[in-house]
Order: structure tokens, then sequence, then C-alpha cells
């Protein structure tokens, strides 16, 4: 008898499908890891010495009775069926997942935009589990907000744009939607799935057995990774990854396991503390030619009172004494910035440069700080001109920047912390694997089909708007020409086309870079690029 009863009755139930019915999968969903404090978990902890009254103990002992039972619980379904797919749903992916791989024949990572998930969810948690290498399925529905919202439509964009999506990132598509009690199919519903599917069906050529070309990796705080609070993205997480996406860079996201090799840049956003281990990794990185950008408190030791990485040129004097204060490029750093003072909105670190060390910004003081006794308009003390500290640092192939840059761009957008970011990214990878002339709301994706000789771009243009309170919302498609691309490729090119239309496109080539102009993007266009 298991010291959980709600297993025991589960085993009974799944042994009597599998004993009663022709099964294909079994999708075993809400499994996230609890902060339990039940019966059944307080007697366990006990048993097991563990103070339920310490809530880090109490999480980490919610995720490990979670692991076990879908461990458990596969062993158990393949007693009955040796063939049958398997999934645990906890409504998102995250490194825990690492622990129970051979339990799982693929994931489903479920992301509705409309509802807590966002539509930052999908795009950046399938940038991390493509990188665990198992078959994924995208989950979505067609209803306008969430589960349970029977006899609602999304707009076929909406639709188009998170299948589209799916198919850029490397998973299979899939929409899911509640039955009416009667148990009769809406037609309606199935009208706006077909003509979605059938576009779908009309590229998976090129959809199948594809991997992800990227050259940026994203190293995100280690407490972005809560199992327990899993939708809980770190601004700085989200902000980094709107920037590169905007910015038209393929990238992936990391955590503490992943292998730095095949990457060109690593960027550690704002928050990332850096251990002896995870140092010398990084040192190594960087010493074979790889590159680096950290920004904020990312780089210092766990104690956060110095840097842990040499390779960043910069010595921390402390937390900086003013806020808001003012970036200011150098000449020749970002040069689509003018040369005046930039507000920082939120409150970064003074530093020094080192020996050998080139400052790109400077940090320009305010003439004081607006407390209740210096008192400048309604929000914060203009620049008095006086440059106070470095704001941004390069040191051969790293560059260090002293704010917590990304996640201010998850809170407040400033176009100017892009640029400088995208302005540092260009210093450190001059030849990336995509180069993109269009706007900042287009998708971009490169994925190889090694068995077929090819690369496929994936471009998407759809915009999703607040047009409610409650979340946004994809309702035009809006056409977008003459995009210029440039991509870095393996081997000489014979062709680029159109698919699955069969368009050729003219290109220019060299031995490791194809450039070519898209006439009209209308939502998703997917490109080949065939090699001789």
């Amino acid at each position: 008898m298991s010291e959980f009863p709600y297993v025991e009755f589960l085993r009974e139930h799944v042994q009597d499908i599998l004993e009663s019915l022709p099964t294909d999968g079994i999708f075993f969903d809400i499994l996230m890891p609890q902060d339990c404090s039940c019966v059944c978990c307080r007697r366990s902890m006990k048993e097991r010495g563990i103070d339920a009254a310490d809530g880090a103990a109490r999480k980490q002992f919610g995720l490990q009775v979670v692991v076990d039972f879908i461990n458990e619980m596969t062993r158990f379904v393949r007693r009955f069926n040796d063939h049958c797919s398997v999934y645990y749903n906890s409504g998102h992916i995250g490194p825990w997942y690492r622990r129970i791989l051979g339990a799982c024949t693929h994931f489903d990572l479920e992301s509705l935009p409309a509802a807590q998930w966002g539509f930052m969810h999908f795009p950046l948690t399938m940038r991390y589990i493509r990188g665990l290498n198992l078959d994924t399925q995208g989950l979505t529905s067609t209803v306008q907000t969430t589960w349970g919202d029977i006899h609602s439509f999304k707009s076929q964009a909406s639709i188009e744009s998170e299948c589209f999506q799916m198919l850029a990132l490397g998973a299979k598509p899939a929409l899911g939607q509640q039955s009416h009690p009667s148990g009769k199919l809406c037609g309606a519903t199935f009208d706006l799935i077909g003509a979605v599917f059938a576009q779908i069906e009309a590229v998976e050529a090129w959809c199948t057995d594809v991997r992800a070309v990227t050259d940026v990796a994203v190293l995100p705080p280690p407490d972005q990774f809560d199992p327990v609070a899993c939708l809980d993205f770190h601004d700085a997480t989200i902000g980094s990854a709107r920037m590169l996406q905007e910015g038209g860079q393929q990238f992936d996201i990391l955590d503490a396991e992943s292998d730095l090799d095949g990457y060109k840049l690593l960027i550690m956003p704002d928050q990332v503390s850096v251990e002896p281990p995870l140092a010398a990794r990084i040192e190594r990185f960087l010493a074979a030619g790889g590159a680096l950008i950290a920004s904020h408190r990312a780089g210092l030791n766990e104690a956060g009172d110095a840097f842990a990485l040499e390779a960043l040129g910069v010595s921390l004097k402390g937390e900086a004494p003013w806020s808001p204060d003012f970036i200011r490029p150098c000449n020749g750093f970002a040069p689509d910035l003018p040369r005046t003072e930039h507000v920082m909105y939120s409150r970064g670190l003074e530093v020094a440069a080192e020996a050998g060390a080139r400052v790109l910004a400077d940090v320009v003081a305010p003439y004081f700080n607006r407390t209740w006794e210096h008192f400048s308009s309604h929000q914060h003390t203009p620049s008095c001109g006086e440059i106070a500290y470095p704001g941004i640092v390069r040191h051969g192939n790293a560059i260090y920047f002293a704010h917590p840059i990304f996640s201010e761009y998850q809170r407040t957008a400033p176009l100017w912390c892009k640029r400088l970011v995208m302005a540092a990214i260009r210093l450190l990878l001059p030849d990336p694997v995509m180069k993109v002339q269009g706007p900042s709301t287009l998708l971009t994706s490169v994925n190889e089909q090694p068995t077929e000789n090819r690369y496929v771009v994936h471009l998407l243009h759809y915009i999703p708007e607040r047009r409610c309170a409650a979340f946004d919302v994809i309702e035009d498609v809006i056409p977008v020409h003459d995009i210029e691309i440039s991509v870095a490729t393996p081997k000489a090119v014979r062709r680029v086309q159109c698919v699955p239309e069969g368009r050729s496109l003219e290109f220019e080539g060299s031995d490791d870079r194809v450039a070519f102009t898209l006439p009209r993007l209308n939502g998703h266009q997917m490109i080949a690029i065939e090699f001789a």
C-alpha cells in the first residue's frame, strides 16, 4: 500500500484501462510539484526526518514526491503496455523534467497565450526544452480565453500564429477543446481547425526531423526554475528573450546543466550568480573563442560582494549612488543612438573598469536623487552632465552592463536599452546565424533538416494587441514587403525557394553566407535553402 492513498486508487484505474481497452497513449494531467502540508505529506515528511516548517525543504519534498510517482507510474504502465505513449503534464516544462526524461515518451508543452501563460511562455520555454532532445508537441486551444470556454472561438489568425510558431521552433502543433456534454461536435470549431491544419499538412515535409540552428545562449537566473512557481518568469528572462526575438537573433535558453559547446555568445541577464564550477565552465567557453554579455548582478559570486569572472574586466564598488541615472554611449558604440543621456529607470551597480578594459558607455549623474528633501518635477532629476562611473564595459570578448537592462526592458521597453544590447551583440557576434531587415514584430527561426541537406527559414508576422483589459489578441494579418535576409551556411547553396509554393528566389551566395529578399510576407512564410 502506498503512503499516498490516491496513488493506489490511480494505479487501479490505470490498470483497468490498460487491461480493458486498446491504448495508444496516456496523458496524466496536472502533475506539478506542490508545496503541500496535507496529512499524508506531513506524515511522510516526519518519517523521512524532514522539518515540515522549513519551506524550502517542504518544496523539495513535494518535488521528490512527484518525481518518484512519475518514474514509478511509467514502470507500472509498462507492465501492461510496452508501446503506448506516456506524458505527465504540469502546464510548463522546466529543468526538473530532466529527472523524469526516461518516464516520458515525448513532451506536450501546454501554453494558451490568453490565459495565465501569456504570449512569451511558449517561445521562451520551447527554446529551453528543445535542448532536452525529446519529441515535443505544442498544445493550445481554439477558445478565446482558457479551458472550459465552450462556444467561443479564437480568430483564425490567432490560431495560425500559435501553430506556425510551434513549427518554427521545432514542435508539432496540437489544438484542444472541451466538448459539449451532449458529445456533439461543434462544426464551426472544426472548420477553424481544418483551415489551419490544411496549411500545416502542406508544409509537413519541411518540418519533420529538424533541429534549431542557433549561436546565442541565454542562461537565466537560477531562481527562474522554481518548479512550484513554474510560470513566474523573472523579468530578466522575459526581457532578454523579447530583445533577442525582436532583434532576429537565433537563441536557446539554458539551465545549469546545459552544454555551452556550439554556441558563440552566452548572455547572463541581471541576476545570475556564479559559483566556482560555473565560473570555470564560462572561462573555458571564453578561452575557446566564445563571447559573453552579462548585466547588473550577473557574474557576481554567491555572496554578491565581488565579481567571480575576471573576464568581465570590472570590479565592484557597490550599489550605484544615483537612481535614476543616465547612460551616454561613447563615440563609435551604438551609432543608432544619439550621443546624449538616456535615462535608466532601475538602479544599477557602481563598477570600475580594470586594466585593459574599454568603457563603451558612461553613466552620467543627475543633479541629485529625488527624495523628500530634493524635489524635481513629476519623476526624476535631469542630468547634471558629469560622468559618474562606467555604464557599459568591454574587456576582450566580454561586455558588461551595470544596469538590470533586461529586466527594465520587460517592465518599460525602452528602445534605447534594446539598441544598446543589440550594439553589444554586433560587436561580439558580427556574423550571426541570421540577419534580417524587417520590423521588430517579426519572429524568425532557422531549422536544419540534415537528411534533406537543407535549412528551412521561418518568418512569422502576427501582432498581439491589447484590445481588452484581460489579455492580448491577434485579429489581423498585416503583410510585410521586401524583407532582406542573410543566413550563415555551412556549404554552398544551389537553390532558395519559398515552400510549399515552390517559388524560387534570386540569391547571392558565398562560401559561408547566402542573401536574398522575400518580396511579401503574409503571416507565415517558409523558405528552403537547399545545399549543393
